[in-house]
C-alpha cells in the first residue's frame, strides 16, 4: 500500500507512459469501490486513506482547471467519500462527469440544471480526447464552446466510457470476449438512472460505434426514453459497415493480420514496431488463415451481431426526434497508404427520404467529423442547433432577447 500511495504522490510522470497509466487505473479502481464503500468501512481495510486523500487533493490542486480521466476520478472518490445524501447523483464506471456542476450535492443548485448532455465515445476511442477540439487542440470542446452558450440552462455534460475492444464479437478469433452489446447496454442504463438522467430532459450525443451502444440501450430499457428529448448520431454505423469489403478489396488475404494483431492502444496503426511486427511476423502464416477470413473488429462490432434492420425498425417506433451527421470524405489508413469511408451515406443514414434526418458533413471525414475547433465548425453547429431545436431553447434565447 506504501507504493500505492507514492504511486498516487510521485510527480512528473511522463504523459502516456506505463506509471501515467497505472495511476489512472489505480484512482478508477477508487473511484468504483468508493461508490458503494464509506469511509468507514475503508478505513476498517486501510488506515492509509486518510493519507491517500491528502495526497489527492493536493493533485486536484496542483491540477487547477486541468480535465482528465485522472482529475475526473480524483473528483469522483471526493465526492462518492463526502457524507451521503438521498436523491443526489451516484457516477458509475461508464460516467465521466466532465463538468464541474456534475459534483454539487446542493439541491438549490441541482434544480438550476435545466438538462444535461451525454456525449458517448466510438470504438477503440478515447472518452476524453474523441472530443478534443482537433489534435492540435487538446481542449475539450462541448466544454469550451457549448458550456458558455449555455449558461443560462447550466446544463451537466457527461462522458461515456467503455472498453469497446472488449465488446463480444461474431466471428472471434483470437480476442477473449469480457461483454456484449446489451451487457453494456444494462450496465451504461443502470448507470445513468443512478446519476440521475431521465429526471429532466436530456439529449445524447453518440459518435461511431456509441451510436450502435445508444440504440442497443434504448431497445432494451425504453423506460430511458422518459425526458429523452433527441439523439443525435456523429458517422454511427447504424446499417453495418462495409469496410472489410473496401480493405479486402485491396489487401485481399492480408485482412486477417489487421484484424487480429493490431495493439489496442492509441495510435497503434502507425507505431513503427507495430508495423514491422504486421510486415514481417505477420505475414509467414497469412497462408494458414487466408481462407477464414474474419470479419473485421468494425465490421462485427457495429454490426450488431443480427440483424440491424430489425433494430432500426423499432428504434424509429421509440418517435423521438433524431439527427445523423455523415463523413464526406474518405479517412486514411496509413497501413494501407489508402483512405476508406467508415460509415457512407448508405450505411448510416436510416431514412433517406428525409433530408432533414441527417446531413453530410462537407470536408470531414470520420476521424473529425466529431470535433469542432470553433463556434463556425460545422459539427458544433450542427450539434447545437439540435440541441436547441429538440429542448425548445430557440423560443428561450428569443424571450432572454
Amino acid at each position: 500500500m506504501d507504493d500505492l500511495l507514492y504511486l498516487i504522490a510521485k510527480e512528473n510522470i511522463q504523459a502516456k507512459s506505463e506509471l501515467f497509466h497505472l495511476r489512472e487505473k489505480v484512482l478508477r479502481m477508487f473511484s468504483i469501490i468508493t461508490k458503494d464503500m464509506t469511509q468507514e468501512d475503508i478505513l476498517l481495510k486501510w488506515n492509509n486513506l486518510g493519507k491517500f486523500l491528502d495526497i489527492i487533493k493536493q493533485y486536484l490542486e496542483k491540477s487547477e482547471n486541468q480535465i482528465s480521466l485522472t482529475t475526473i476520478y480524483t473528483k469522483k472518490i471526493l465526492y462518492n467519500l463526502e457524507q451521503r445524501q438521498e436523491s443526489i447523483p451516484i457516477y458509475g464506471d461508464t460516467l465521466l462527469p466532465v463538468s464541474q456542476n456534475c459534483f454539487t450535492k446542493d439541491k438549490d443548485a441541482l434544480q438550476n440544471i435545466q438538462f444535461d448532455i451525454v456525449f458517448v465515445q466510438g470504438q477503440e476511442s478515447h472518452p476524453l480526447r474523441t472530443w478534443f477540439m482537433s489534435r492540435d487542440q487538446e481542449k475539450i470542446w462541448p466544454l469550451e464552446l457549448l458550456s458558455s452558450e449555455y449558461s443560462q440552462q447550466n446544463p451537466r455534460i457527461i462522458f461515456v466510457r467503455y472498453d469497446s475492444r472488449r465488446l463480444q464479437c461474431e466471428h472471434q478469433t483470437f480476442n477473449i470476449p469480457d461483454h456484449s452489446f446489451e451487457d453494456l447496454a444494462n450496465k451504461l442504463q443502470k448507470d445513468l438512472k443512478n446519476a440521475g438522467v431521465g429526471k429532466r430532459p436530456y439529449v445524447i450525443i453518440p459518435y461511431s460505434m456509441g451510436g450502435i451502444v445508444t440504440r442497443t440501450m434504448l431497445l432494451q430499457h425504453p423506460e430511458q426514453k422518459t425526458n429523452l428529448k433527441g439523439v443525435m448520431f456523429i458517422g454511427s454505423p447504424l446499417i453495418g459497415s462495409d469496410m472489410r469489403a473496401q480493405i479486402n478489396e485491396d489487401m485481399k488475404g492480408l485482412i486477417p493480420i489487421l484484424n487480429n494483431f493490431m495493439n489496442p492502444v492509441d495510435n497503434a496503426i502507425s507505431n513503427a514496431d507495430y508495423n514491422q511486427h504486421f510486415l514481417f511476423e505477420g505475414l509467414q502464416i497469412i497462408n494458414s488463415i487466408q481462407q477464414y477470413s474474419p470479419l473485421s473488429k468494425m465490421t462485427t462490432n457495429v454490426d450488431d451481431a443480427v440483424n440491424y434492420e430489425h433494430h432500426n425498425r423499432n428504434f424509429l417506433d421509440l418517435n423521438f426526434p433524431y439527427k445523423i451527421l455523415i463523413e464526406d470524405k474518405k479517412t486514411m489508413l496509413k497501413i494501407i497508404g489508402k483512405g476508406y469511408y467508415y460509415v457512407p451515406l448508405h450505411m448510416g443514414v436510416l431514412e433517406p427520404h428525409k433530408e432533414d434526418s441527417f446531413k453530410v458533413m462537407k470536408g470531414k471525414n470520420h476521424g473529425n467529423l466529431q470535433q469542432a475547433v470553433d463556434k463556425n465548425d460545422q459539427t458544433y453547429i450542427e450539434v447545437k442547433q439540435f440541441i436547441d431545436e429538440v429542448l425548445n431553447l430557440n423560443s428561450f434565447n428569443q424571450q432572454l432577447a
